[in-house]
């Protein structure tokens, strides 16, 4: 029985990879036939640490990218600090609502993009010896990606250094 069950498993398991190989190749196939897709995207992963999964999941989930501020952009997606606040109280900030299918690919985005992009990198290590938790220095690197990104697709002059 557990030998019949492993094999209904793995047997599962392949499919499941077939169907996910599938879908990512449909999905890279829809935004290279089209050109205004194929020019953002291309756009996107010019950042270090943007990859292609970030940048279909941006374009797909957020149309607004590149056509709004980059603070409403960024709590859009749920990177902007909330106080909260009352009186003489003040406690931490916290990020809350946004949309999370984009916040959690952003999130290993900015896991890659703290030790791989230079200027990100040397942002993360400073907010760390400012005595930052961890998360909340990459929540910080998140936001700086999204406002980074916006402003990327919101003026074709712009040029990374």
């Amino acid at each position: 029985i557990m030998a019949s069950t492993a094999l209904i498993c793995f047997r599962q398991k392949t499919f499941l990879q077939k169907q996910i190989k599938a879908v990512d190749a449909m999905i890279g196939d829809h935004i290279n036939h089209d050109p205004d897709l194929r020019s953002k995207s291309e756009r996107l992963q010019q950042v270090t640490g943007v990859g292609p999964v970030l940048s279909a999941t941006l374009l797909a989930y957020v149309p607004e990218l590149g056509k709004i501020e980059s603070a409403q952009l960024s709590a859009l997606i749920g990177v902007a600090p909330y106080p909260k606040d009352s009186g003489t109280m003040h406690a931490p900030r916290h990020v809350r609502g946004g949309r999370a299918q984009v916040r959690h690919v952003l999130y290993m985005a900015a896991v890659s993009a703290a030790r791989s992009n230079p200027i990100l990198a040397a942002f993360y290590q400073r907010l760390l010896a400012n005595g930052k938790p961890a998360k909340v220095c990459l929540i910080a690197v998140m936001r700086k990606m999204v406002c980074l990104m916006n402003h990327l697709i919101k003026d074709p002059d712009f040029v990374l250094a």
